[in-house]
């Protein structure tokens, strides 16, 4: 069933950005401190778009396999790794930032980095509250996705 999804979500995502490959698998299966774990993923797809994310999930829905999103892998906890196959979603590409100044919002992509983010309200005379020690790899995503912001989250939220 796996190679039938992988046939369409290559449809979707293109050959270079449906990797399979043993060496890639090894790497994207753990977080930051996850490399004993013991789950591998059977496929990294690299978005490029967030209009392919929604296809890509129905994709998954109808072959029933699991999709784990990934940001930029600094996650400590192991959300980031596979517990029994499935897909790796590399949301990194997804790194738009757009700034409001008249609404006072902000609105940034899954693979935007905090510290993007962060430079980016900063041209504006504001700041952007996370700041884990990781803030140059974590992104907006896998903040949103682990609750995680640092000591400064804990104080503006």
């Amino acid at each position: 069933m796996i190679e039938y999804a992988l046939r369409e979500i290559e449809g979707i995502v293109g050959s270079k950005n449906l990797l399979c490959d043993t060496a890639n698998l090894y790497i994207f299966r753990a977080g930051a401190a996850d490399l004993s774990c013991r789950g591998k993923p059977n496929a990294i797809v690299h978005v490029t778009s967030r209009d392919q994310v929604p296809e890509i999930m129905k994709i998954a829905y109808k072959y029933e396999i699991p999709v784990i999103p990934r940001g930029g892998g600094s996650s400590v906890t192991g959300v980031v790794a596979p517990v029994n196959g499935g897909i790796i979603l590399d949301l990194k590409a997804l790194d738009k930032i757009i700034v409001d100044i008249d609404n006072g919002v902000v609105e940034a992509e899954a693979g935007a980095t905090i510290l993007d983010v962060d430079n980016e309200c900063r041209k504006y005379g504001f700041f952007f509250p996370p700041d884990p020690a990781s803030a140059r790899i974590a992104t907006v995503g896998g903040s949103i996705a682990e609750n995680a912001g640092g000591m400064r989250g804990a104080r503006y939220g």
